[in-house]
């Protein structure tokens, strides 16, 4: 019965191993992603230092985008465009409300392909890479300190997957 006992211990500490050497691999993977992403940007000139950003800010203008890039894992993106995006999404009919069971909100497709998009995108991206709880304390303490920061939030995972693209 103790041999039992053992090897449920030792497969218990094998499978979390196992777990946490997956998540540092997805962790990896995904800051190279966004290290890509934000490299292509600079080479582009769409990329927005941090104290750039602070000051559009502070200054009232454009507005942010929360960008989830994944399904799930807690990865968040920032951008920024002079655009106030919900006047100009509404100027131009599109609906900023989801529909259940309709696959990606018009908004967020539109969003994603007139600001996001690498090619024809027209937002700037700051460099950070935030994952887990530090997405949440980041919108947090930024919304705390520009409290009349216009935003939005895209899951552009979610565009990509119901489109069959990769990033």
């Amino acid at each position: 019965m103790a041999v039992f006992g053992y090897a449920l211990l030792i497969t218990a500490v094998l499978c979390g191993c196992l777990i946490g050497a997956l998540a540092i691999c997805l962790r990896v993977l995904h800051y190279g992603g966004t290290y890509r992403v934000v490299h292509r940007m600079h080479r582009l000139g769409r990329m927005l230092f941090r104290g750039q950003f602070e000051r559009h800010l502070l200054a009232s203008r454009g507005t942010v985008i929360f960008e989830y890039p994944t399904l799930g894992l807690r990865v968040l993106r920032v951008w920024w465009t002079p655009d106030d995006i919900r006047a100009v999404a509404a100027a131009m009919g599109i609906p900023d409300e989801s529909v259940p069971g309709a696959g990606v909100p018009p908004f967020e497709l539109w969003c994603h392909d007139t600001y996001l998009d690498p090619e024809r995108g027209k937002a700037f991206i700051v460099p950070l890479y935030l994952f887990g709880s530090g997405c949440h304390r980041f919108i947090q303490s930024v919304g705390a300190r520009f409290p009349m920061m216009k935003h939005t939030y895209v899951c552009s995972a979610a565009v990509r997957f119901f489109r069959g693209e990769s990033e």
